[in-house]
C-alpha cells in the first residue's frame, strides 16, 4: 500500500506540471557574452521554436497486393542519416519526393542539412506573459550559436490512430566557430496525443544522456545551460532533485496529415525482408518545457526516497 501511495503522489506531481509552459532561460557562462551586456543569459522566453525541420517517417507496410499497400503496424520517425539508412533510405536518396514543393519540403528525398533542416531557430517568445521584464536579448542566438536536433521517434500506427511511445531527442549546443559543439540536454520521449490535423510529442528530460542509470554524462556547461526563470534553479539541479520526470516536455510538430495515405509512400527496404514506406516533409512547430513548482519538486523527490527505502527494506 505504502509504494502505491508513493506512486499515486508521483504520478499527481508529474501530471500537474504538464500544464503550461514554463518561463526559462539559458545562460551560456563566462567568455560567451555574444552581446556585450556583461553577461552570457539570454532573456526569458517559453519556447524554442524550428521551421523546415525535415522529418523521415518509415512505416512498415503490408505488400500482399502490391496495388493497394496497406499499414502494417510500426513507424519511426527521424533525422538521423544512420537510422534513415537502416531502413533503405539511401536507395532513394537524390530521387523525386512526392510532395516536394509542398510548405518548403525540398523536390527531392535528401538527407537533412545543418542548421536550417534540424535547428531550433528562435527563442519565443522574449517578451514574456509571465510577469518577466520584456527583452530581446538572445546572446546573438542563430548568428554566434544556435541548438540542434537528433531525433528518433518509435511507435505504431493504423488507419485511424497513431501513437509514438519510445524514442529520445538529443539536443546540442553549436558555436558560429564549430569549437564549441557538446550536448546540453536529452528528452526521452513518454507518449504522443493526435488531433485532426496535428501531433505532439511528449517526453521528460533527462541528464543520463546514455541510459545506463549513472549521472555522469553532462559536462558543467549542460549543468548551468538551461534554467527555470521563476526559481532560477538549474534544469540539471532539478532533475537531479525530482529525477526524469521532473521536468516535462512538449513539441507540437504541425504534422498534416499525422496519417498518411499508405498510396503516397515511397516504398523502401532494409535488405533483410522488411519492406517500409517513406515520407519526407518539412516541419514548423515549437516545443516548450514545464517545470512544477518547488513544493512539487520537493515532494516528488520524498517519493523517489521513499520507494528507493521502502525497496531495500523489503530486500
Amino acid at each position: 500500500m505504502k509504494i502505491k501511495n508513493l506512486l499515486l503522489t508521483s504520478a499527481v506531481v508529474a501530471a500537474s506540471a504538464a500544464a503550461n509552459a514554463s518561463p526559462i532561460y539559458i545562460d551560456l557562462g563566462a567568455g560567451k557574452d555574444f552581446n556585450g551586456d556583461g553577461d552570457g543569459q539570454t532573456g526569458v522566453f517559453q519556447q524554442l521554436g524550428y521551421t523546415g525541420t525535415l522529418a523521415t517517417s518509415i512505416y512498415a507496410l503490408d505488400v500482399t497486393d502490391p496495388s493497394n499497400p496497406q499499414l502494417a503496424g510500426t513507424v519511426v520517425d527521424t533525422n538521423i542519416q544512420s537510422v534513415m539508412d537502416a531502413y533503405g533510405f539511401g536507395a532513394i536518396a537524390g530521387t523525386a519526393n512526392p510532395v516536394g514543393g509542398t510548405n518548403g519540403t525540398p523536390l527531392k528525398f535528401q538527407y537533412p542539412a545543418f542548421p536550417a533542416q534540424n535547428g531550433f531557430n528562435a527563442l519565443n517568445p522574449l517578451c514574456n506573459p509571465e510577469g518577466f521584464s520584456c527583452s530581446d536579448d538572445t546572446e546573438r542566438y542563430g548568428d554566434d550559436w544556435i541548438l540542434s536536433y537528433e531525433y528518433v521517434l518509435e511507435g505504431t500506427v493504423s488507419v485511424t490512430d497513431i501513437s509514438f511511445t519510445s524514442g529520445y531527442f538529443n539536443v546540442f549546443y553549436h558555436d558560429s566557430t564549430g569549437v564549441s559543439f557538446e550536448q546540453v540536454a536529452k528528452i526521452s520521449v513518454t507518449g504522443s496525443q493526435l488531433l485532426p490535423a496535428n501531433l505532439n510529442i511528449m517526453g521528460e528530460v533527462t541528464f543520463d544522456f546514455d541510459g545506463d542509470g549513472i549521472d555522469n554524462d553532462a559536462s558543467a556547461f549542460a549543468k548551468n545551460f538551461m534554467h527555470d526563470a521563476t526559481t532560477g534553479t538549474s534544469f540539471y539541479d532539478i532533475w537531479t532533485t525530482g529525477g526524469d520526470s521532473a521536468i516535462s516536455f512538449l513539441i507540437d510538430t504541425n504534422v498534416n496529415p499525422p496519417i498518411p495515405n499508405p498510396a503516397s509512400l515511397v516504398v523502401t527496404t532494409d535488405g533483410a525482408g522488411g519492406i517500409y514506406g517513406i515520407r519526407q516533409s518539412t516541419l514548423d512547430g515549437s516545443a516548450e518545457f514545464n517545470v512544477p513548482e518547488p513544493s512539487s519538486i520537493a515532494l516528488l523527490g520524498l517519493g523517489l526516497l521513499g520507494l528507493g527505502a521502502t525497496a531495500r527494506r523489503k530486500a
